[in-house]
Order: C-alpha cells, then structure tokens, then sequence
C-alpha cells in the first residue's frame, strides 16, 4: 500500500532533514539557520530561515557572489528504456533500467568549478531532491552551503534549489509558485518544475519587511519530444515566460524598487528564441551585458551535446556538436546597476585547471555538467545601504 503524504507535510520534513539529518555524514555539522517556520503561501509553500549568526559579529561580504549551474542529473536517477532482443527464438521488446549517477571525477569538476567560483548563493537546477543536494555540498564542498529546495511538479524528480553559506549573516524566506495556473484549474500547474524565488533579508529583519533583494531559480519546458522539427514546447515555455513576469511583477508591487535576478536553464537560445521576447520587453537584461568586458553574443554557448547526422552511414561521423545559450542570469534595471562583474565558468578539471571544449559525445559525458555555470559579483554593501535609506 502506497501512502501519499501531504505536500505541506513532506515539505516541513524536507526542511528539517535539511537542517538536522546532515550529521549522518559529518560530525561537523553546523546548522545555518535557526528557528524555521513553515506555512502556506499563495502558490506553493513558504517558509523561513533565520540566521545562526545573528549577534555574533559576523559581518557579510562587502560583494555577494551569486552563480547559477544546471547540475544534470545531481542525485541518483532511475531511466528506463525499451530494446528489441531475442527472447526464447522470439523478437520482443525488453524494458531495461538503469541507475544514472555522477561519477566522482565529474563530481570534483563540478566542485572545481564551484570553488572557483567561490559562491555566496548557488541557484541550481536538475537536483534530485533535498538529500542528494545536502550530500554534494558534505562530499565536495565541505560543508560550506545549505541546501534549500522544495519538491517541486516534475515526475522524474528533476528539482531547482538553492545552496547558501553557512557563514552568511542573513535571513533567508522561500516562497514556491509551483502551484501557479494560468486557467486556475486544480493540478494545472503552469510550470513544469517551480519557479521560488528566494527573498534575502538582514539577520534579524522582521518578516514581510523590504527584501534586501530576490534571487528566481527557473528551469523551463525542455525541447524533449521535439524530434520531429516541430517545437511542441515551444507553447508551454511561452506561457511559463509570461507566467515568470507576472510573478515578478507582483513581487515588485508588494516591494517597490526591488533588485531582482532571475537564474536559471530556459531550454532554448535565449538570444534569439521568439518565446523570451516578452522578458526583454519586460526590462530584464541578461547579466552578461553588464560585465567590464562583455563575451559577445556569438560566445556566449552554455549548453553542448552531439547531434546524430543520418545523412552519413559512418560511425565515426555521424554526430556534430550543438552549443548554444540556454543559461542565463536575467535581471532588472534596480538589479543591474549594483553588478561589479558577471560572466560564464566553463568547465574545469578536477584540479582546477580549465578544460577545452567536447569535440566528442563521449568528451561532453566526463564533464561536470552538460552546461556552463553563470555568475555574477554585486556590491552588497550598497545594496544593504540602499536598503537603509528606504
């Protein structure tokens, strides 16, 4: 017998593991957030983490760091497929399946490219769930982030979250939107993941007070099932872009003048891709254009993989690599003019040191993540000081 729990319930549960259940892997767990408080909000659930530092004499970086990185498939996954074999002298179709997991040389380039980076906020995408997100951060980062994330609507249980420093002296609130619905019919969700949005305040803020700013983690409709040339998710992104908007906008009338960024993997060329017209139409600027020395737009690929050729019968040749920008780090005008830096992390080696672009299927397998990393430098300490005077 199945038992389904309630989803406020799991969240709740989700929650403590997150702050408790990580002494099973280090003795040197320390929790960064106290007193968390759970309830419903208007899409999805809501809760609040308040910082461990409060008092303590801990100051916050004058420069915040945020990064944002699709994982591909972070956690342990299940994938079943169908082949034809010969069963007892007759052809049949046979289900396999297999377990995906990261190896451990692409977890080290991951955790390579992280502590590169070295991160205040991670925004993240494909992450399996809340354990698998809380291991990572034990095994390759030591320790130094919490994990946050709600189960959000995909069946696979391809999950956003967000990883914070444990030394940061701040309160952090989540509000998931994984409810939204454009017909507002029950289990119609628009978004096919979530779309939270983590608010960050000063330690000891009070709540529904003005956020210091936002942070959206986003992972679109993907392009999977389009094999036939026609993008039948082309509809459903459009809808999850002006779904996203809305959002924002509401957020912005509850709290005039907020800073706001928007991480994530959109599933189709940001750059010229019709269904994200209305985001620029909108104001939002993709980060990268703010940089001292912006990658020009032909350079700005975040996403490889091998396309299978069938004009040519020839093992050796029958694939070529697809790359474009499907990452991003959108934001807006009261966002943009605090960026002291932004731009792409490739991949790296697992001690370090860059690595060059696949030319193979099996070169874009060894790396970290089918994707490029984000990221992006802000002046915290006017953004705090702004906040001040408000």
């Amino acid at each position: 017998m199945h038992i389904t729990m309630p989803m406020r319930i799991k969240v709740g549960i989700a929650v403590i593991i997150g702050l408790v259940s990580i002494s099973t892997y280090s003795r040197t767990f320390i929790p960064a957030c106290i007193n968390t408080y759970i309830t419903s909000g208007k899409y999805g659930e809501r809760f609040f983490l308040d910082s461990t530092n409060k008092n303590s004499g801990i100051e916050n970086p004058k420069q915040l760091r945020v990064m944002s990185q699709n994982f591909e498939n972070l956690g342990e996954f299940k994938e079943k497929t169908r082949i034809k074999q010969m069963v007892d002298g007759v052809l049949r179709q046979v289900k396999l399946e297999k377990t995906i997991v990261k190896s451990h040389g692409q977890n080290l380039r991951m955790a390579a490219r992280i502590n590169k980076q070295d991160p205040d906020v991670i925004i993240g995408m494909e992450v399996k769930d809340l354990e698998a997100a809380q291991k990572f951060s034990v095994e390759y980062l030591e320790d130094k982030y919490q994990a946050i994330l709600i189960e959000g609507n995909d069946s696979r249980g391809i999950d956003v979250c967000y990883f914070v420093k444990r030394t940061l002296n701040l309160d952090f609130e989540v509000e998931s939107h994984k409810n939204y619905s454009l017909t507002n019919l029950p289990n119609d969700p628009v978004f096919s993941r979530d779309f939270p949005v983590l608010y960050v305040r000063p330690a000891g803020a009070t709540r529904n007070s003005q956020p210091v700013m936002a942070i959206f983690a986003s992972h679109l409709k993907s392009k999977l099932g389009d094999s036939d040339g026609n993008d039948k998710s082309f509809v459903k992104r459009s809808e999850q872009v002006n779904a996203s908007i809305a959002i924002m906008g509401e957020i912005e009338k509850k709290y005039p003048g907020i800073p706001m960024v928007m991480g994530g993997d959109f599933n189709n060329d940001i750059r010229v891709a019709p269904e994200f017209l209305p985001f620029y139409k909108a104001g939002l600027v993709d980060s990268l254009d703010f940089d001292r020395n912006p990658i020009p737009k032909d350079f700005r690929n975040t996403q490889y993989f091998f396309k299978r050729d069938d004009s040519t019968p020839d093992d050796k040749f029958d694939s070529y690599l697809i790359s474009n920008q499907l990452d991003a780090m959108f934001v807006n005008p009261e966002f943009g003019k605090y960026i002291v830096l932004s731009g792409i992390q490739r991949d790296l080696r697992p001690d370090g040191t860059p690595s060059v672009d696949p030319k193979t299927p099996e070169a874009v397998n060894m790396r970290a993540s089918d994707h490029d990393g984000l990221y992006l430098i802000i002046d915290f300490a006017a953004m705090l000081q702004n906040l001040t005077r408000q």
